[in-house]
C-alpha cells in the first residue's frame, strides 16, 4: 500500500513540524514517521520543490500456527434398525492425499445415545479396514455419549491415534463410562478412506442406538 504526503506551510521557514500544538520535539516529517514504524518505506520526491513523501506500507501476513479445515458436518440423526443387523449411522468418505504430510491429523468430534431399554449395545468406528468395536451392556442405556477420534499420519500407509468414548446420564449429567482405544493403522492414506460409524442392536429394537451429529476436521502443519 502506498500514500503520497505532502506538506506546504505558506510564511515559514520551519522546516520542522509537530503532531500537536503541545508536542514537545518538532522534527523533520519523514523522521516522524520513522519514529513510528521503521519498516516502512518512505521516499523523498521532486526534491528542491513542492516535496512529497511516497509512503509504502509493507503487507503483514498472519499465519495460523495450526490451521484446521473442517472436512464433513453432519447432523442428520439415524437410528438402529428394527433388527439385529449391523447398520451404518453415518460416514464420511476421506479423500486421498488429504493427510498428505507426516503429522497431519484428522480429529473427528461426535455425540450419539442409547435407548432406555436393557439391551446389549454393540457400536463400532471405522476407517478403512481398521475398526474399533465396542460392546456395552447395562451401563449404558439411556446415556448421552461423546465422541473423541484422533488420528495422525506417520506414513503414506501408517498412522496412529485413538478413540475415546464418554456417556453421561440424561438426567443427571454425570459421567458413567468412559471407554477408550489407541491403535495402530496401515490403510493407504494416498487412497480413498471410508470413515464409518455403526451400530448393531442384540434385540430387534429400533433406535437403541442413535447417531446425533459429528465433525470432521482435518489438523494440519503449517
Amino acid at each position: 500500500m502506498a500514500l503520497e504526503l505532502g506538506v506546504n506551510v505558506a510564511g515559514t521557514t520551519d522546516e520542522n513540524v509537530k503532531v500537536s500544538a503541545n508536542d514537545t520535539t518538532a522534527s523533520k516529517l519523514k523522521d516522524k514517521l520513522l519514529s513510528v514504524d521503521k519498516t516502512i518505506n518512505v521516499k523523498e520526491e521532486n526534491d528542491g520543490g513542492f516535496e512529497l513523501l511516497n509512503i509504502e506500507v509493507p503487507t503483514k501476513t498472519i499465519t495460523d500456527a495450526s490451521p484446521s479445515q473442517t472436512l464433513n458436518i453432519n447432523t442428520t440423526p439415524v437410528g438402529t434398525d428394527a433388527d439385529t443387523s449391523e447398520k451404518i449411522l453415518a460416514t464420511y468418505t476421506l479423500p486421498g492425499n488429504t493427510l498428505n504430510k507426516t503429522g497431519d491429523g484428522l480429529r473427528i468430534l461426535g455425540k450419539f445415545k442409547f435407548a432406555a431399554t436393557a439391551n446389549t449395545k454393540t457400536f463400532a468406528f471405522k476407517i478403512g479396514a481398521t475398526v474399533f468395536s465396542f460392546t456395552e451392556a447395562v451401563q449404558v442405556n439411556d446415556k448421552r455419549c461423546t465422541l473423541w477420534w484422533q488420528i495422525w499420519r506417520t506414513g503414506a500407509s501408517a498412522y496412529t491415534g485413538f478413540i475415546q468414548v464418554a456417556n453421561g446420564d440424561a438426567t443427571t449429567k454425570v459421567v458413567g463410562v468412559a471407554l477408550a482405544d489407541d491403535f495402530e493403522g496401515v490403510d493407504d492414506l494416498t487412497a480413498n478412506q471410508a470413515i464409518v460409524m455403526t451400530g448393531t442392536n442384540s434385540v430387534a429394537s429400533a433406535n437403541d442406538i442413535e447417531f446425533i451429529a459429528w465433525t470432521v476436521q482435518k489438523i494440519s502443519i503449517p
